[in-house]
């Protein structure tokens, strides 16, 4: 990943922390991939895989600089499930919308802003 946007990035959490400190990153989910008509919209498949095993590291390691934790929806949501999906493709069903509440409650709750290391939920 280019440095400039690592710093770009990085200076993205600091601006947000100054307002709201305890920040949690959050990395994309896949879309549904079966999902038509909308999948014409969408890139391939391979290429959202790509986008975010090359972003994935980048946030790993600014939760650690930073101190907050990472909730990785790749690794939550299954691109070939129609039930972790709402009303489109991109959209979570009401089941992962729970799911990703849980998991930001559950940090909230555990999860000692500014001073572990960095968390990954998934």
């Amino acid at each position: 990943v280019d440095r400039g946007i690592i710093e770009r990035f990085e200076r993205l959490v600091t601006e947000i922390q100054s307002v709201v400190p305890n920040v949690i990153l959050v990395i994309v989910y896949h879309p549904q991939i079966t999902s038509c008509p909308f999948l014409y919209m969408l890139p391939n498949a391979a290429t959202i895989t790509e986008l975010i095993v090359k972003f994935s590291p980048m946030f790993f390691n600014i939760a650690r600089k930073f101190k907050v934790p990472v909730i990785d929806l790749a690794r939550t949501f299954n691109p070939y499930d129609s039930s972790d999906y709402g009303s489109s493709p991109i959209e979570p069903s009401n089941t992962s919308g729970i799911m990703i509440a849980e998991l930001a409650l559950h940090i909230i709750h555990h999860f000692e802003f500014g001073k572990e290391e960095g968390w990954l939920g998934t």
